[in-house]
């Protein structure tokens, strides 16, 4: 009766096991249990204990509180073995995971690394060659810049050569929007001499051009480089050119104010020589100024037409007042007879008629010539006002008296 009672009791904790929550390693095919294992002495001293003379109620007793205890000892194990076995298969597998996730986080960054490293040197090739493209194009555009300015700066040198002041001002102005001043004056100035043969006119040119420049400081830069290069050639020093130079110079305030030498030196000589030769009655000189430079002839005819005072006293009259007709226009020998009869009346008026007599003759000898020039009427009435002036002298005494005068021969 017990041992079957024991074996029903074993049958049922059988099933009861069976029912008990399985704890173990949830990714194993087969989990891990805890093995309860009966030995043979085990059921030995069962049935030794049964065959123990005791009574049925102690004996049932005994045998429910071992069943107690082993099914406590049961319980706790498993639970113990589940704790365990879970907590350190699930640490173990975590960890597992977590190692092959960074591995394949690493195998994934080194493959990004290398994607983007790729990229880079290839983005960086590109952007080598669109530099290298650029610093060519660069290149390229600076050079068609500079030849542009060269081109520019032709342009400036020849239209200068040529006499077109205008274009000449565009290109020059052209020019320095892309270049500083520097050496341009300095290189202006020695293509006027590049060739002899046309070195005059263009020199003449340039001052017009250089007359032409808004700011002072260039165009006192320029007629002092141009002083320089004139001072260095007699043939332009001492001629008409230094007459050009100097008047021109004159016709600018603000440059004769910053510097007063570039007028009073070149004009000082080329009148000094001029007036000595007219002195002396060598006209050819002057009179070439009057025909080829009319218009600066005339700001200098009271200048050259006036003989200094330390020189009238012994001045040979009779050569000085044949000056007037050796210039080449009507107006011009009737502006120079003016001057002549102020300086007769301001020097010599008490014994002015041996001058009156001699600038009667050669006023009459304008007379014929502008009578064959076919001049206008303003020129006759010029001439008519200049014949009055001689009774100025006289009250009774004209122009007629001396011309009839002047007819007489020498009684020397």
């Amino acid at each position: 009766m017990v041992v079957a009672t024991l074996l029903i009791l074993i049958g049922s904790w059988s099933a009861f096991s069976d029912a008990l929550p399985q704890v173990g390693d949830p990714f194993q095919d087969e989990p891990d249990q805890c093995e309860i294992k009966v030995s043979t002495e085990m059921l030995q001293s069962l049935t030794d204990s049964i065959r123990m003379e005791m009574l049925c109620d102690n004996l049932f007793t005994n045998l429910l509180q071992h069943f107690h205890d082993t099914r406590q000892n049961l319980t706790d194990c498993l639970a113990r073995e589940g704790s365990i076995s879970a907590t350190e298969t699930s640490s173990t597998f975590c960890q597992l995971l977590l190692d092959d996730a960074q591995r394949q986080m690493e195998q994934e960054r080194r493959k990004y690394t290398a994607e983007m490293e790729a990229q880079l040197h290839t983005v960086q090739q590109e952007a080598q060659k669109y530099n290298d493209e650029y610093v060519a194009l660069q290149g390229n555009l600076n050079n068609l810049l500079e030849n542009r300015t060269e081109l520019y700066l032709d342009l400036l040198l020849t239209n200068i050569a040529i006499g077109d002041v205008k274009q000449a001002h565009k290109y020059y102005h052209l020019y320095l929007e892309n270049k500083p001043a520097d050496k341009l004056y300095d290189h202006i100035v020695r293509s006027v001499y590049r060739v002899s043969k046309y070195q005059n006119q263009r020199l003449i040119n340039l001052i017009h051009f250089i007359r032409e420049i808004s700011d002072t400081k260039p165009r006192v830069t320029l007629y002092r480089l141009v002083k320089i290069e004139m001072m260095k050639r007699p043939s332009q020093r001492d001629s008409y050119l230094s007459a050009i130079f100097a008047l021109n110079v004159n016709a600018d305030s603000t440059v004769r104010a910053a510097d007063q030498s570039l007028f009073s030196d070149m004009m000082g000589m080329i009148e000094k020589r001029w007036k000595d030769q007219i002195v002396a009655g060598n006209f050819q000189e002057v009179a070439n100024f009057a025909g080829n430079q009319p218009k600066y002839f005339e700001l200098m005819q009271e200048r050259l037409a006036t003989v200094d005072n330390n020189l009238w006293q012994k001045l040979k009259f009779d050569k000085f007042v044949m000056y007037p007709n050796s210039l080449p226009r009507s107006n011009q020998r009737l502006e120079a007879f003016q001057h002549i009869l102020r300086q007769i009346e301001e020097r010599s008026k008490k014994n002015s008629h041996t001058f009156l007599i001699q600038t009667a003759h050669q006023l009459n000898i304008c007379e014929e010539f502008i009578k064959k020039s076919n001049s206008d009427q303003k020129v006759k009435q010029m001439l008519e006002q200049m014949k009055r002036k001689f009774a100025q002298f006289s009250s009774n005494k004209g122009y007629d008296y001396y011309l009839k005068e002047s007819r007489k021969p020498s009684k020397g």
